[in-house]
């Protein structure tokens, strides 16, 4: 079930950018940016620093693993990243808290990140955590049609 439920969120969430980072001569800043910004970030600092400028480097692009969700550290924007399990634990936490959003296409794309990171292959604690995201997604998700497709009279 958890697989079919991350596939459909998928078809509704919020679209991502790739993940970057600046490599500087004093290595990387540890900030993620969407294309964009990275560019501008980068060709700023070589415009600065024109002794070194070979030596900024727009690097990423492609999917790695994010102790957070990864935002663009100037616009905000989305990026694509994989949660790792203590990044899903935490935004566990913070749906048992505050639960979902006013955003559901932000919603989906967490509680599938989520169910992507979790193995929940065993009891205890886990267990509760994949019935109450599962329980989530199925909120976020529009009601199956029934057979027959109309209402009885």
């Amino acid at each position: 079930m958890a697989d079919y439920l991350s596939f459909a969120l998928d078809r509704i969430a919020a679209k991502t950018l790739p993940c970057h980072w600046i490599v500087t001569p004093d290595g990387d800043q540890g900030y993620e940016w969407c294309p964009t910004c990275g560019y501008y970030m980068v060709r700023n600092l070589r415009r600065r620093d024109k002794r070194r400028r070979e030596d900024y480097i727009l690097d990423g692009g492609w999917r790695t693993s994010h102790d957070t969700t990864p935002i663009c550290h100037n616009c905000g924007a989305l990026l694509d990243g994989a949660m790792t399990e203590y990044c899903a634990e935490e935004e566990i936490a913070y749906y048992r808290e505050y639960g979902l959003s006013d955003r559901p296409d932000i919603d989906a794309l967490y509680l599938s990140e989520i169910i992507g990171a979790m193995g929940w292959d065993y009891g205890g604690k886990e267990h509760e955590d994949r019935d109450f995201i599962l329980s989530l997604a199925q909120q976020l998700l529009p009601a199956a049609p029934t057979a027959g497709g109309g209402d009885a009279e």
